[in-house]
C-alpha cells in the first residue's frame, strides 16, 4: 500500500486499529473454559507415543498446560487443513484458548480431501490416526482407490462452514474438547440462519429439495429462456441482439436465495408466503428504418413485440404464463411496460425491452425546445423529458454496467456472494430498505474486496460483513470518497485492480466542489460514476448519521463479546448500546425503535415476505399448507402489497416525513418527523401534503397526513387510516 503514492495510505496502515481479531482472521474460535487444576495434560490428550517422560515435559519451556496443549495441537491443525489455509494462529487468554485462521479462498470450502494410497501403508497408518473414523476408502473414476474425508452438506452455503467442523473435529478427536464449549465466528450457523426462510416455510411452497442447488435453478432457467429468445428470430419482426441479466440473483447477492415455487400449491397457501420474487432482465433488437421517431410511439411498439413474444414463449414452453405489467405511474413517452414470464419451474423473469434510440431522441427532446422541422411532432414537455431520461438511463444503461461490473466478482471471491447478503440483510434489518438502494451495497461490500488495505480480501462471508460494517463506522463520508475499482485492471497476478490515479483525481477534485445539499451524503465513486452519486441519491445526511451510529455499536458489541468471551455471533445484541430494554429477541440483526417519533405495526398475515423476517411467527403458516391440495387459482408474482403501501407513503410524504421499513418481512414501519415542516408558515396551494390550521396564528401548522398510530402526535389525521387500513394492526 505504502509505495502507491497516488494514495495517502498512512493513517490506514499506522493509525487505524486492526487488532479486532474477528476482523483480521476469517475464522475466529474461543474457549471458555480452562483446563481444570486437577486434570493433566495427559488426560486429555494421546501421549502414547511420546518419547519424553512426563515430568521432562512438565519442566520443558511450557510452563503451564494451556502452552502445552496449543503446542500439541498447533501443528495436527496444519496438517488437517493443508492447503485450504494460509495462516493459523493459536493463543491462551484468559478464558481459555483462542484460535484465529485464515483461509485460502481457492481451497477452504472444498468438500473431499484425497489422502494416500492403499499400498502406501505407513501414510494411510498416520491419515487413519489424524482423522479417525472420518477417514473412509474410496475409489474414484480414474480407478485409483485412496483414502479420502468427505464433508456432506445439505446446502452449498453450508461449505463455508467445513473450515470450523475440521476445527471441531481435531480438537474433540486429540484435545478432548467438547463442542458445546466452542464458541465461533464464521462456523456458526446463526449467520446462514439469518439469509435463510424456515424450513417449514420453505417446505410449504418451494419444489422439494431445491434448498440443495442453491441459486442454480434460477441461472439455469435464464440460461433456458435467453436459449429461446436467441432462436425465435425468425418469427418476430425484428430480431434480438442482445439479452442481459439486471438483477441481484443473478450475480449470486440476493439476500435470500430464490427458491423454484410448486405452482401447483402456491395460490392455496397463506398470504405470507404467496411472494413470488421477480429477476429482471433486458432484450434488445435491432436497429430497423420499422422503429418510429417518435417517443410515444417507440412505447406502442414495444406493446405490439411483447404480445408476440409472449405469445411465443408460451408456444415454446409448455406450462409457462405471460403477461404484460404496465408502472403504476409513468407518462406516454417513457418507458412503462414489460413482460412477466412466469416458467413451468416456478421461477419468474421481468422483460424490459432496450432501444438505443430512446436515448438519443431524450436527449434532442432536452436540448430543442422547437421541433427541426415545420412537419415534425412536437417536442414533449420538459417536465416529461427529465424523469423519462433517469428512468431509462437507470433501465438501460447503468444497471446493466453495474451487472457486468459485479457479477465476475462473484468468482473471483468465493465468499463475497455470503459477505453481501449478509450486508444487505443488516441494512434491510435495521428498516433502511427504502433510504439505500442494493447497487450502493454492492459497491460497499466490493471495496471491502477490492481495496482491503493492509489485510488481504475477506475469505469468508462473517469477516467480508464485518470488515464493511467497520469500514462503514470509521468512514468521515463527509470529508471522504470511497473508490471502488470495479472496472480496474488488476495488477499482475495480484488480483488487485487500482483505481487510475487521472480519474481519482477527477473525482477527488469534483467531490471537493460538491454543493452543500442534504441530498448528497454518501460519494461511492467507480470508474463508470466518476460523480459517486448515481445509487446514493437516498442517502441523505440524516441517513448516513444513522447507518454511522448502527456501525458503530455494531462493531463495539463484537468488540465486547471478544473481551468479555461470550462467543462472537448473529446473537450479540446492539439493545444495550442504544439504551433501551426489550425481551424481545435481540441481535445484530435486531433494530432500536426507541429513536423514531411513530411506529405503525403491520398485519403479518398480508405481507407476503413475512417467512424472510428476523423472528417470524411460525403460527402464521404451521398447518396451513398442504402437499396434496392443487389449485388452478391465478398466480400473482412478485406481488407484496405491504411494501407498495410502504413505498407509497414514502412518496406522498416524503417532505414531512423519513420513512424506515425492512422490506424482508418486516413488522414495524418507523417514522421521523422533518422538525422543519413543524414550524408554522403561510398558506400556499400544491404543497403536496395536507396541513391544518396553526390554531389562531396566520398560516397553517404543517403536519404528515394521518395513518392509524400506536403512538405519534396527536395532530395526525384520517386521511393515512383509509390509506392504508388494512395494512396496520391498529
Amino acid at each position: 500500500m505504502l509505495e502507491d503514492s497516488s494514495v495517502d495510505s498512512f493513517s490506514e496502515v499506522f493509525l487505524r486499529d486492526q487488532t479486532l481479531p474477528i476482523g483480521v482472521f476469517d475464522d475466529f474460535f474461543q474457549y471458555a473454559i480452562l483446563l481444570p487444576v486437577d486434570v493433566k495434560l495427559t488426560d486429555r490428550i494421546d501421549t502414547t507415543d511420546a518419547k519424553m517422560p512426563e515430568e521432562l515435559l512438565s519442566r520443558s519451556e511450557h510452563l503451564n498446560e494451556s502452552d502445552r496443549l496449543i503446542a500439541h495441537i498447533s501443528p495436527i491443525l496444519r496438517k488437517a487443513f493443508t492447503d485450504r489455509i494460509h495462516l493459523i494462529h493459536l493463543a491462551p487468554s484468559t478464558s481459555g484458548l483462542t484460535i484465529g485462521v485464515i483461509y485460502n479462498p481457492s481451497q477452504a470450502t472444498r468438500i473431499l480431501d484425497v489422502g494416500p494410497a492403499t499400498n502406501k501403508t505407513a501414510e494411510v497408518e498416520a491419515f487413519r490416526k489424524l482423522w479417525g473414523d472420518k477417514a473412509e476408502l474410496r475409489r474414484f473414476k480414474d480407478g485409483s482407490i485412496a483414502e479420502s474425508i468427505v464433508w456432506d452438506i445439505a446446502r452449498p452455503e453450508e461449505a463455508s462452514r467445513i473450515p470450523g467442523r475440521i476445527v471441531h473435529h481435531i480438537l474433540k478427536r486429540h484435545a478432548g474438547l467438547s463442542e458445546v464449549d466452542i464458541k465461533s465466528l464464521s462456523s456458526d450457523q446463526a449467520w446462514s440462519n439469518i439469509i435463510q426462510v424456515p424450513q417449514s416455510a420453505r417446505e410449504g411452497v418451494a419444489v422439494n429439495g431445491s434448498e440443495k442447488l442453491g441459486f442454480r435453478p434460477i441461472i439455469e432457467s435464464y440460461d433456458e429462456l435467453y436459449k429461446l429468445l436467441k432462436d425465435v428470430d425468425d418469427e418476430l419482426p425484428l430480431a434480438i441482439l442482445n439479452v442481459s441479466p439486471v438483477t441481484e440473483m443473478l450475480r449470486y447477492s440476493a439476500p435470500f436465495i430464490p427458491h423454484p415455487i410448486d405452482l401447483d400449491r402456491i395460490a392455496s397457501s397463506p398470504a405470507c408466503l404467496q411472494h413470488i420474487p421477480t429477476a429482471e432482465i433486458t432484450v434488445q433488437f435491432e436497429s430497423s428504418p420499422r422503429w418510429p421517431d417518435d417517443l410515444s410511439a417507440i412505447q406502442k411498439v414495444k406493446l405490439a413485440l411483447f404480445e408476440k413474444l409472449g405469445s411465443l414463449i408460451e408456444s415454446k414452453l409448455r406450462g409457462s404464463k405471460t403477461r404484460m405489467v404496465f408502472d403504476s405511474s409513468y407518462s406516454e413517452i417513457e418507458d412503462h411496460v414489460s413482460l412477466e414470464v412466469l416458467l413451468p419451474k416456478g421461477v419468474a423473469f421481468n422483460m424490459r425491452i432496450f432501444h438505443e434510440k430512446e436515448k438519443t431522441l431524450l436527449e434532442r427532446a432536452l436540448e430543442d425546445t422547437k421541433p427541426v422541422f415545420g412537419t415534425a411532432l412536437p417536442t414533449p414537455p420538459r417536465k416529461l423529458v427529465l424523469p423519462a431520461m433517469e428512468k431509462h438511463m437507470y433501465r438501460f444503461i447503468h444497471a446493466p454496467k453495474h451487472h457486468h461490473g459485479l457479477a465476475p466478482l462473484h468468482h473471483r471471491y468465493p465468499s463475497l456472494s455470503i459477505a453481501t447478503r449478509l450486508v444487505k440483510r443488516w441494512f434491510a434489518a435495521h428498516m433502511l430498505s427504502l433510504s439505500i438502494t442494493t447497487e450502493a451495497i454492492e459497491l460497499l461490500v466490493a471495496a471491502t474486496y477490492l481495496d482491503p488495505g493492509p489485510l488481504s480480501a475477506p475469505a469468508s462471508g462473517t469477516t467480508g460483513l464485518i470488515r464493511t460494517i467497520q469500514k462503514l463506522a470509521n468512514w468521515e463520508w463527509r470529508s471522504d470518497p470511497i473508490l471502488v475499482p470495479l472496472f480496474g485492471d488488476q495488477e499482475g497476478g495480484t488480483l488487485k485492480p487500482k483505481f487510475d490515479v487521472e480519474l481519482r483525481k477527477i473525482v477527488v477534485e469534483a467531490f471537493e466542489k460538491r454543493p452543500e445539499t442534504s441530498e448528497r451524503a454518501w460519494c461511492i465513486a467507480t470508474e463508470d460514476d466518476l460523480e459517486g452519486y448515481r445509487w446514493t441519491k437516498g442517502v441523505s445526511r440524516v441517513i448516513a448519521g444513522r447507518i454511522g451510529v448502527l456501525a458503530r455499536a455494531t462493531v463495539k458489541a463484537l468488540e465486547d463479546s471478544v473481551t468479555l468471551a461470550q462467543g462472537v455471533n448473529v446473537t450479540v445484541s446492539l439493545i444495550p448500546y442504544f439504551g433501551e430494554n426489550t425481551a424481545n429477541d435481540q441481535s445484530l440483526f435486531t433494530t432500536p425503535l426507541s429513536d423514531y417519533d411513530v411506529l405503525l405495526h403491520l398485519n403479518p398475515s398480508i405481507i407476503s415476505t413475512y417467512a424472510q423476517s428476523i423472528s417470524p411467527d411460525h403460527t402464521q403458516w404451521d398447518g396451513k399448507t398442504f402437499r396434496n391440495l392443487v389449485t388452478k387459482e391465478q398466480v400473482n408474482v412478485d406481488f407484496n402489497p405491504v411494501y407498495t403501501f410502504v413505498k407509497d407513503l414514502q412518496e406522498r410524504y416524503h417532505e414531512t416525513v423519513l420513512v424506515f421499513y425492512d422490506k424482508h418481512g418486516g413488522g414495524v414501519v418507523g417514522l421521523l418527523w422533518n422538525p422543519e415542516k413543524e414550524q408554522s408558515r403561510a398558506l400556499k396551494a400544491f404543497l403536496g401534503y395536507s396541513t391544518k390550521p396553526a390554531g389562531g396564528e396566520v398560516g397553517f401548522l404543517l403536519r404528515i397526513c394521518g395513518l392509524k398510530l400506536i403512538s405519534g402526535r396527536a395532530g395526525f389525521c384520517q386521511q393515512g387510516c383509509c390509506f392504508g387500513r388494512d395494512c396496520s394492526t391498529g
